[in-house]
């Protein structure tokens, strides 16, 4: 009877780590994420099968994403996403790697403060204000939910303010809500200064 042999390269240890390192290192790339779920799980992680790896990506070439997921994933580990590039090996062996790209979700922002003393008010305090968030929105990675108490412990500490009276958010203009905002796995929320008031 036929039996069919799956070619095994053996490329070395490999870990989210060393993939992360090696799409992010694809030119133009300008976002990374890569989760995992051991093949020891017994169930589904965030979507992911058991022995399988997730790679979320902004910029950079299809193709080149591709071949660095190939070159550093272990040759046991399975891939998923809904984008996919087949590789070809040396041998003229053809894998088929899968990933994601990421998907900006712009959020806004109105931050109302308490200033008893306008005179003690920094003449600079909304920019800081300004600066902290978009600062910490950078720090977001794709599927992280983003939380109104963070956003709240982001801001500065400035003389002249004695509390945050209001800080609201949400994905359209103006924003209403004081709830967390839950992104998709392949989704990541954008903080940018012109969306804040």
């Amino acid at each position: 009877f036929p039996v069919t042999i799956r070619p095994r390269v053996e490329k070395g240890g490999s870990s989210n780590q060393r993939i992360h390192d090696a799409v992010d290192a694809v030119t133009g790339t300008t976002f990374v994420s890569v989760k995992s779920n051991p093949i020891s799980s017994a169930v589904d992680v965030d979507g992911i099968p058991p022995g399988c790896i997730h790679v979320v990506v902004e910029g950079g070439d299809d193709t080149a994403i591709a071949q660095a997921i190939y070159e550093t994933k272990s040759s046991l580990a399975g891939t998923v996403g809904d984008e996919f590039v087949d590789i070809t090996d040396s041998e003229g062996n053809t894998e088929r790697i899968y990933f994601d790209r990421i998907t900006q979700v712009i959020v806004y922002l109105i931050v109302r403060v308490v200033v008893p003393d306008e005179g003690a008010y920094p003449d600079d305090g909304d920019d800081q204000i300004i600066d902290s968030l978009v600062a910490y929105g950078a720090t977001l990675v794709s599927g992280e939910k983003l939380y109104n108490w963070k956003l709240r412990n982001a801001l500065p500490n400035l003389d002249g303010v004695d509390d945050v009276d209001e800080l609201l958010m949400g994905e359209t203009d103006p924003p209403t809500l004081e709830d967390n905002l839950t992104a998709l796995n392949t989704e990541r929320f954008i903080i940018d200064s012109a969306n804040i008031t």
